[in-house]
């Protein structure tokens, strides 16, 4: 089936979708979520109402981790993969338990850091580090 003249999507999508596809219209083909995210905001767009349309509405695509567009588009080879950002140094838990006064304690793996306890006001403990 095909529509005799073309449809104005404005008429089609809902309110939340309109603002999005606004959006990526101007500033895409593909755009970062966070970039994406605060162009919508800042046309109405509650941030709770934009997650829920990034997940699950059918005229927006992830073309890379954190990179949205709108499906269909033509995006160049290795335009959207460029877009991904590193990861930076995550932690593991790598243990955890109570200790003899009762006191939970919790221990985690970084990579490239080095870090060393210290009281803090002499109140808590906190752990203080530098990742290279």
């Amino acid at each position: 089936m095909i529509a005799s003249q073309p449809l104005d999507y404005h008429d089609v999508v809902s309110a939340a979708e309109s603002i999005m596809v606004d959006v990526l219209r101007e500033h895409g083909p593909v755009i970062e979520r966070p970039k994406l995210e605060q162009l919508c905001v800042e046309k109405g767009l509650r941030r709770e109402t934009f997650s829920i349309y990034l997940t699950y509405s059918p005229v927006i695509a992830r073309y890379a981790p954190g990179v949205y567009g709108l499906r269909g588009a033509q995006v160049p080879p290795g335009v959207a993969e460029s877009m991904v950002k590193t990861r930076r140094n995550t932690r593991v838990l790598a243990d955890y338990g109570w200790l003899p006064d009762g006191k939970i304690f919790l221990s985690y793996e970084a990579e490239n850091c080095r870090g060393s306890a210290r009281r803090n006001r002499g109140r808590r403990r906190s752990l203080t580090h530098r990742c290279e």
